[in-house]
């Protein structure tokens, strides 16, 4: 599998089945047969999955700001506890709006 993955750009089986039917003897069908899971470290049911780009910037700001000798570590680390906290709020407020309006 691993020598498979390497003639592939994203490491990945690669998506068009007639270029791969065989390797080493052996058939690859079985693994195109299998249904594809979404989950990721990332997902998770309380954290609407807008947080994750929107949380990056503000946190790009406090590091960069740290780097900067602007603010400590612990500083940067409680202004990323608060708007973090402030922005996860926010974003949780929007999904149940959303689907009250569903309903």
């Amino acid at each position: 599998m691993a020598h498979a993955r390497s003639r592939t750009m994203t490491g990945n089986l690669p998506s068009r089945t007639g270029y791969l039917k065989e390797f080493k003897g052996k058939s690859m069908e079985p693994f195109y047969m299998l249904k594809t899971q979404h989950n990721s470290v990332w997902m998770n049911d309380y954290v609407p999955f807008p947080f994750f780009g929107k949380f990056n910037k503000t946190l790009e700001e406090e590091l960069q700001a740290v780097i900067d000798h602007k603010k400590s570590v612990d500083e940067a680390a409680a202004a990323l506890e608060i708007k973090g906290q402030e922005l996860l709020t926010k974003l949780q407020e929007e999904a149940k709006q959303k689907t009250k309006g569903k309903s």
